[in-house]
């Protein structure tokens, strides 16, 4: 007879468990013949259910900020078709996850279900996109979109539209029912006017009053916490249980419903977790947000280099932003680019064509993390590959918004008329104390918060993809 102690299996009983209790990071779980204890099963269980719901956490976190944004510019004004939210002037250090100081933005809340088909009229000279409530991009406007920075009329369609298409539009069907448009302009001679008067330009309504056009509703964005950031609390699952609930046609696959409705998401289920359910979604949203912290930092992958001999990166990599299926691990790098930022099209994954490209670095030349409290230095060397502007950005880590350092706009950039160095060089200072005579080319770090650069070249010509200029890496000044 079989003794009744616990007993590993051997490599012939193929690892079947019968009577042992399996170490792990659970601590001890009981089987007895074969089967899981009362409280085995319990704690099995809820091990699964936090197992699946940080995969949700990791699939869906793009889905929750798209939602969380299109819900807050639809609710910055009266909610009208006609809605353009608009920021006067280039966003400050206090704005909400990846916005930039040197272009004026907008962005209008589109709701299909209500209004039908919608006609976007884009003046032109303007980028940006839309993307639907996953944040999935439709379309770019601008040099690298359809319009090819020559402006026109798109029109948006609902999931289930079977009209006919009327002549004389840019046509995108919309994957939900819901979409965000958004903006941006670019200053002259470092003035916002003539960006706004294109911005102010945009015009917005369903079809079906498109023979008497309304007029706009421009509702100001400056100094609103108008945030895409998916939160780091139970709220998350709240708030992608209310997305599935008005997008009952969200584009989750098979799978992740599986994972959706084994945490009690979905179509037609009420989601009210008792106690003890809503403690594990706290612990797995927790691990989920320090999971994709990992991703959106990673350390020393060496895809990510845009330069094998410098530390600059891509900021948006390998079909990050366009939600490519057929790339490895798209997920996490999805869920690192809805992290890290929010309100991207394909046009900065596009080398050439107009488009533009962002590159980051967390290290200085020796490798070792940005500081804020020492002082660096970045050499940026005559003849950067631009058709617009070059800029540099700050950005705290933790927020990954702009630095809260002080300075309205934590950036130097072509439009902040930097001191030029007799070559056509610029130097770019960061640190707590401003060195002699370069007020122009400071960006101000604080001591205690970790930080990063965003290195923009807006609307980079094909000469970019040769790599023949690069920027210097950051050194200690």
């Amino acid at each position: 007879m079989a003794s009744a102690t616990a007993v590993r299996p051997s490599d012939d009983h193929e690892g079947w468990s019968f009577t042992e209790t399996l170490d792990n990071p659970l601590g001890g779980i009981e089987f007895k013949g074969g089967y899981p204890t009362a409280g085995a099963a319990r704690r099995l269980a809820d091990q699964l259910v936090l197992n699946r719901a940080v995969e949700v956490y990791l699939a869906h976190v793009r889905a929750v900020s798209g939602y969380r944004a299109w819900r807050d510019v639809r609710e910055a004004g009266p909610a009208m078709p006609n809605q353009l939210v608009i920021w006067q002037s280039p966003m400050e250090s206090r704005t909400l996850l990846g916005g930039n100081s040197e272009t004026v933005y907008a962005q209008a809340a589109l709701d299909l279900t209500r209004d039908g088909p919608v006609v976007l009229e884009v003046p032109p000279m303007l980028v940006g996109g839309l993307a639907a409530l996953s944040q999935r991009p439709l379309f770019d406007v601008g040099p690298a979109g359809a319009d090819r920075g020559k402006g026109g009329n798109f029109l948006i369609l609902p999931p289930d539209f079977d009209g006919r298409l009327p002549p004389g539009y840019f046509p995108a069907r919309c994957s939900t029912s819901g979409a965000t448009f958004s903006v941006r302009g670019f200053p002259q001679n470092g003035r916002p006017d003539h960006a706004m008067k294109l911005i102010r330009a945009i015009s917005i309504y369903p079809l079906a009053q498109a023979g008497s056009p309304p007029r706009m509703t421009l509702v100001s964005g400056s100094r609103r916490e108008i945030g895409p950031a998916s939160p780091e609390t139970f709220r998350f699952y709240e708030d992608l249980a209310l997305l599935l609930e008005h997008e009952p046609a969200y584009g989750a696959s098979a799978q992740e419903r599986v994972q959706l409705a084994a945490i009690g998401i979905g179509t037609g289920m009420h989601f009210a977790p008792n106690a003890v359910r809503r403690a594990l979604l706290e612990e797995a949203v927790h691990f989920g947000a320090a999971a994709i912290r990992a991703n959106t930092y990673p350390a020393g992958d060496q895809a990510c280099l845009v330069f094998p001999d410098r530390r600059w990166e891509w900021a948006f990599l390998d079909g990050g932003v366009t939600l490519d299926p057929r790339v490895h691990a798209s997920v996490d790098r999805r869920g690192a680019l809805a992290y890290a930022g929010a309100g991207t099209w394909p046009a900065v994954e596009k080398v050439g064509d107009g488009g533009s490209q962002y590159l980051r670095t967390l290290r200085d030349a020796a490798g070792a993390l940005l500081d804020g409290g020492r002082n660096y230095r970045l050499h940026l060397p005559a003849g950067a590959p631009i058709a617009n502007f070059w800029s540099v950005v700050a950005y705290e880590a933790g927020s990954r918004s702009m630095l809260p350092n002080g300075q309205r706009f934590p950036s130097v950039s072509a439009h902040s008329e930097p001191n030029v160095n007799p070559d056509g060089s610029v130097d770019v200072y960061f640190g707590p104390s401003m060195p002699h005579g370069a007020e122009q080319n400071w960006i101000r770090t604080v001591e205690g918060k970790s930080w990063f650069p965003i290195l923009r070249f807006d609307g980079s010509p094909q000469e970019f993809s040769d790599r023949s200029w690069k920027p210097n890496d950051i050194i200690v000044a």
